[in-house]
């Protein structure tokens, strides 16, 4: 199908009415957004982005003939999830113009440090407003736009199919929470599918979820996860214990890494079970990452009510056996350090659980709640391989303890989680595939 007709088949399908009513909504709801922006400005949250936000990106003018490729990632765990296509991508088009967008303060300081070696340009994801978005597509100039998982933004989508944009869903995912939501709203989002050019998703349960959304059946593939070619580089033995040395833990003991906890009510079933652990084993440590850094002072009180000193990792290396871990980019590495990994975001509702593969990738057992609904096939992958398990803020404890006494199950289960992610690995390659066969297309 040519590139116009599919442009006809797309108008015949998506009425205007939507868009007439979306923006309606936007328009109604500006002056709630415009006093939440004022609010962050004035707390220095949106100071250095403000300018990219309403769609003014300073980008230098692309070159005749070169492919400028615009790809959107809402935060941290979407900007890894799209590291291993870019890197595909620059294999396959090493003439490309990579510009990448991001939503949230992790994920923009994530993106910058891609620039050069993945992507050439990156900037702040401009609000999905008419007059932000063609000021960013004016810029931008894509010839494709490739949006992770589930960034579903209508005038995005809307404006880029209008201007000719071969529009991209990535490494697509649907989570049940998400669908029930996305359904209440299918009036929008059936009409915002089915502008894609390709639906490229996870697991069939996915593709089946996009159908009821409203999707095309027949421009949706299933492809995998890219996750699981994230590059996790095997730490040694001494680099291992240069790093607990630098994070300032004893020679001994065993060590659990928490990951990406959210709220202090979950927080607090966590030091409960910490807390529990230390009266069978007194030298045990922990390395503690909030899903964001800014609330690191609120979890060091918690640690100063549970009576420990904890040190924080942004303000230097003290000796303690409690470490806040407050900087962007380490938690990957940090996980070869523990024994255990505690997935946060998982222990209580609604919860949504966290990435649990690099973890998996240094060969770590892994704990997370029944809350998981956001990462449940790789969760459900993962319990079926006896690599990760799941359990109760009340069980938290005993379960972890049952793992830690029991080398020999660790030693195995390092081998079982490696292998794990090297039979699911591949994804990445098979989406910039698809990419790159659509750009050449048009």
């Amino acid at each position: 199908m040519s590139r116009q007709r599919h442009r006809d088949h797309a108008g015949d399908k998506s009425p205007i009415i939507p868009y007439l009513l979306y923006n309606l909504l936007l328009i109604i709801s500006a002056p709630a957004l415009a006093i939440y922006f004022i609010i962050r400005f004035a707390q220095g949250k949106e100071r250095a982005n403000w300018i990219e936000r309403l769609g003014w990106v300073a980008l230098p003018p692309r070159v005749d003939r070169t492919v400028r490729i615009w790809v959107h990632a809402v935060s941290v765990g979407e900007v890894a999830a799209a590291r291993p296509i870019l890197k595909e991508l620059r294999e396959r088009l090493p003439d490309a113009s990579i510009v990448m967008s991001s939503l949230t303060a992790g994920g923009i300081e994530m993106v910058r440090k891609c620039q050069g070696e993945l992507l050439d340009h990156s900037i702040a994801f401009p609000v999905d407003y008419v007059p932000a978005i063609k000021n960013a597509l004016h810029r931008v100039k894509p010839a494709a736009l490739v949006v992770m998982e589930t960034e579903l933004w209508p005038n995005l989508v809307h404006l880029s199919q209008r201007y000719g944009v071969a529009v991209i869903l990535t490494n697509g995912r649907v989570s049940e929470k998400s669908f029930k939501r996305y359904m209440r709203w299918k009036w929008l989002f059936s009409w915002t599918l089915k502008q894609f050019d390709l639906l490229l998703v996870q697991t069939e349960g996915d593709r089946e979820r996009f159908i009821s959304m409203g999707a095309l059946p027949e421009r949706i593939s299933v492809l995998g996860n890219s996750k699981f070619d994230q590059p996790v580089r095997r730490l040694s033995t001494d680099e291992v214990e240069r790093l607990r040395s630098d994070l300032g833990l004893p020679g001994r003991g065993w060590t659990l890494v928490v990951g990406s906890t959210r709220t202090l009510e979950e927080e607090k079933l966590i030091m409960e079970a910490y807390q529990k652990l230390l009266s069978t084993a007194p030298d045990c440590c922990i390395i503690w990452a909030p899903r964001h850094v800014e609330r690191a002072e609120e979890l060091k009180q918690l640690f100063l009510d549970a009576g420990f000193q904890p040190g924080r990792r942004s303000e230097g290396r003290i000796e303690t056996r409690q470490v806040i871990l407050d900087t962007y980019g380490e938690l990957a590495d940090i996980y070869a350090v523990g024994d255990v990994a505690i997935i946060g975001n998982s222990l209580i509702a609604p919860g949504g659980g966290q990435n649990i593969l690099q973890p998996m990738a240094h060969g770590k057992p892994v704990f997370f709640g029944p809350y998981m609904g956001e990462n449940r096939e790789i969760a459900s992958l993962a319990i079926e391989a006896a690599v990760a398990f799941q359990t109760t803020s009340e069980r938290l404890a005993d379960d972890v303890l049952a793992i830690l006494q029991d080398e020999a199950r660790r030693r195995d289960i390092e081998h079982r989680a490696v292998q794990l992610i090297e039979e699911n690995r591949g994804a990445a390659g098979r989406y910039a595939d698809s990419i790159v066969s659509l750009i050449k297309a048009k």
